[in-house]
């Protein structure tokens, strides 16, 4: 197959949050969402995970998370949390620990592309 660029779990993304993204922090561009590879400066484009296992802070906005739980990404911030995916809230992964109602903890998370 000649017209296939990559697998597509690894992508450029471009930080224009303002502030550096400190690796393993998320990176928002468009509707991706992906995780830092390593520290990723404003303003710059460089690559992302966009898929796997990572600790992340995640808030709970809907009476805790279970393991399993559908997890979403707020485009304007790259919060976390279990929203409902709505207009610029996307779909992140799942959880794959708890988190306490109205709390926000590290545990570890899916991220599916």
């Amino acid at each position: 197959m000649t017209n296939k660029k990559g697998i597509g779990n690894i992508l450029p993304l471009l930080n224009s949050s303002g502030v550096a993204v400190a690796s393993g922090g998320v990176v928002v561009e468009g509707n991706l969402v992906g995780i830092a590879t390593k520290t990723h400066p404003n303003n710059v484009r460089q690559d992302c995970d966009m898929s796997g296992v990572f600790d992340l802070p995640v808030t709970d906005t809907a009476g805790g998370i279970a393991i399993g739980d559908v997890l979403t990404c707020t485009l304007a911030t790259g919060v976390i949390s279990d929203a409902a995916v709505a207009a610029g809230v996307v779909f992140f992964g799942h959880a794959l620990g708890t988190v306490d109602a109205g709390a926000t903890a590290t545990i570890p998370t899916r991220k599916v592309y």
